[in-house]
This record gives structure tokens, C-alpha cells and sequence, in this order.
């Protein structure tokens, strides 16, 4: 290689590497609410949950939910995976680390902005891309969060009234 062609090169991936910087810096971060932080959790962390509280609504749309029956599937769900095998714990980590990193809600999921600001249609777009992908570990991702959050939620009692389930039979 000549020290043209090296130069060049180098120019080059220093462009790209800086415009690369330029534009991460500009994707926003979310913050944390208080509200969330003060629920105790083993599982989930904090950008989980933030992550949780914009995607519950979408996927429970034609519910009667509360903001405190969110919460609540967000601990039926924390509760619920601790009985999960371990490696299938590893691999929701890794599914919501992804999904609360700024760059991977950017690059796999197609929202710009922050979990708390994007709106309902960006959602819906990212739930429907999700599960009609072609890619089958998306596809996977995107049964798993679904199977999480609306068992979870028929889980609680409050909820059983909107299906017309009167609750287990009363043994005598």
C-alpha cells in the first residue's frame, strides 16, 4: 500500500468514525423515573422498566389498564422469570439490555427518540416489524415479550373481569 493510499484510507475512517460519534451523541437517553425505582425488582432493572412501561400499553391495547396494573404485570413478570431456567434468563438479559441501549433501540428497533417519548404508532411499527420478521431470533423476541407481558397480566385478578372469567371454581 502506498502512503497515498494510506492516507486517504485513514481520512476516510476518521470521517467515519467521527460521524459515527456525532450521531450515537445525538440519539437521547431515557431517564429514570422515580415512580419506577421505588418498586423492588430482582430481575429487571431500571432501563427495563422504563423500556416495560412504553411497550405494556401497546401490547395490552383494548385493556382497561391502569398505570398501577402496569406496575403490577412489571412484578408479575419480574417474579415470573425467576422460574425460568438460566439460560433462559441469560437470554431475556440480553434481549432488554438491548432494548434499553440507545444504539440497539436505534438499529433493531427504529426508534429515534427516547422509550418515554416515542408514541404509540412508532411502537406498534416496532411490535408489528418485530413479530412478521423474517429474521426468526426476532420473531422469538418478540413471542417471548408478548407471552410475558399478557400472561402476566391475565395473571391478576383484576384483569380476570374483561374476559368474563369469574376466577377458579370454589372448592367445598
Amino acid at each position: 500500500m502506498k502512503r497515498r493510499s494510506l492516507l486517504k484510507y485513514s481520512l476516510i475512517a476518521g470521517g467515519a468514525a467521527a460521524s459515527g460519534a456525532l450521531v450515537y451523541s445525538q440519539i437521547p437517553y431515557d431517564e429514570i423515573d422515580q415512580e419506577i425505582t421505588q418498586l423492588d425488582f430482582e430481575f429487571f432493572d431500571q432501563q427495563d422498566q422504563i423500556v416495560l412501561t412504553a411497550i405494556i400499553p401497546i401490547m395490552l391495547v383494548g385493556t382497561n389498564q391502569s398505570p398501577k396494573q402496569i406496575a403490577q404485570v412489571i412484578v408479575n413478570m419480574d417474579q415470573a422469570i425467576l422460574f425460568l431456567s438460566k439460560q433462559t434468563q441469560k437470554e431475556l438479559r440480553e434481549l432488554f439490555d438491548l432494548l434499553a441501549n440507545k444504539l440497539g433501540r436505534v438499529v433493531l428497533v427504529g426508534i429515534w427518540s427516547s422509550w418515554r417519548t416515542a408514541n404509540a404508532e412508532q411502537l406498534i411499527e416496532f411490535l408489528n416489524d418485530w413479530r412478521d420478521s423474517y429474521i426468526d431470533l426476532i420473531q422469538i423476541g418478540y413471542q417471548g415479550l408478548k407471552q410475558l407481558v399478557v400472561g402476566n397480566y391475565y395473571a391478576d385478578a383484576e384483569s380476570w373481569s374483561q374476559i368474563g372469567y369469574p376466577g377458579p371454581p370454589k372448592l367445598i
